[in-house]
This record gives structure tokens, sequence and C-alpha cells, in this order.
């Protein structure tokens, strides 16, 4: 099954594919607010979405099933 989820306001990540649209993403799985300096070192590689989540410097908002599913966005 596909995981979508949003961050901050129109760049949209489904399952390890990132794009940016304009406007809101509808009704995603999952919505995350992160910076964008932390948005980029995790969609290179260069930090850990898990670890950016138990620092804080990422939140998720969402049901905790889908929370779960966070590094199958990230698979490389």
């Amino acid at each position: 099954d596909e995981l979508t989820a949003e961050v901050d306001r129109g760049r949209v990540v489904t399952d390890g594919h990132v794009e940016a649209k304009p406007g809101r993403a509808g009704d995603p799985a999952l919505r995350l607010r992160v910076s964008s300096a932390d948005w980029a070192k995790i969609a290179v590689g260069r930090a850990d979405p898990r670890r950016a989540v138990l620092t804080r410097r990422l939140r998720l908002r969402g049901p905790l099933s889908n929370k779960a599913k966070l590094p199958k966005l990230f698979d490389r």
C-alpha cells in the first residue's frame, strides 16, 4: 500500500519519491513538520529521519500505524 505524507505545505513524499506541488496534499496519511535545513539533510541521506523524530526536529501528525511506516518513506 502507498503511504503519502505532506511536509510543510506542498512537498509530498510517496514511498521514497519526493515532489513539490502547489497547495495542500489533500488528505495525506501523515503530516510532517520539519525545518527546510533538516528536511534537506533527511532527503539526501545525511540525517536519519527516526533520529530527527526522537530529537523533535521532525514532528509527525497522523495515526500511529502511519507513523510506524516512516522508514518506508525514505527507503534507499
